[in-house]
Order: C-alpha cells, then structure tokens, then sequence
C-alpha cells in the first residue's frame, strides 16, 4: 500500500471513475421509472404494452410477452429494475468483453460498477 491506496479497492475506485457507465445506469433508471406507471418497482405486462403503443411499437401480446420473457430472469411475470438492468448489462458486459466495466445490481437494488481486467 501507497499513499493510502489499498490495491484490493483500485478495480472499484477505477469503476466509479467510468462516469459514462453511471451516465447509462442513470438513464436505464429513468427510463424504468416512466414505464413503471404503478410505482411498486416493477414493470407489469400492461405497463409495458403501454408503453410500447406510447412509442408507436408493435404492442401485440406476442411481442410484449416476448419482451418481458427476455428480461423476467426469476420467471415471475413482472421485470424489476434489476432485471431492466441485468438485461441491458448483458450488452455491455459484451462490449467491454473480455475485461473492463461490468454493471452489476446488489441484493438492495444500487448499481455497483466493478473492473475486470
């Protein structure tokens, strides 16, 4: 140890300086809470049928059923905002592939950022 830097929290402390990252969390979380119509911390099949006719998609049960299964990771129904995350962490995960940044959700739903070299 150096200056007070424990080698142990540099992959941490590198990940938190990836503001682009925080930038993407930000963003996935504000676009989970506008669909999140009922406020109760996840996405209902209505509440994305909603949404999709909002943005002028096909809303069909099929494809909205399709949607929700790509991203229900526990099979329940209904699309958290760690599942939200989860799904669209997958594609940055293969972005950074086989290291860099990976997005990851803790069991009280904060974001955490982690390097992986």
């Amino acid at each position: 140890m150096e200056y007070g830097c424990n080698a142990d929290n540099l992959g941490n402390y590198l990940a938190l300086m990836d503001t682009d990252r925080v930038k993407q969390i930000a963003k996935l979380k504000e676009a989970f809470d506008k669909l999140d119509q009922n406020k109760n911390g996840e996405l209902s099949f209505e509440e994305v049928q909603t949404a999709f006719e909002q943005l002028g998609h096909n809303a069909s049960h099929n494809r909205v059923v399709q949607w929700m299964k790509a991203r229900d990771g526990n099979g329940d129904g209904g699309v958290t905002f760690q599942e939200f995350v989860n799904a669209y962490a997958r594609l940055f995960n293969e972005e950074d592939a086989p290291g860099g940044t990976k997005i990851r959700m803790s069991h009280n739903g904060h974001v955490k950022l982690r390097y992986v070299a």
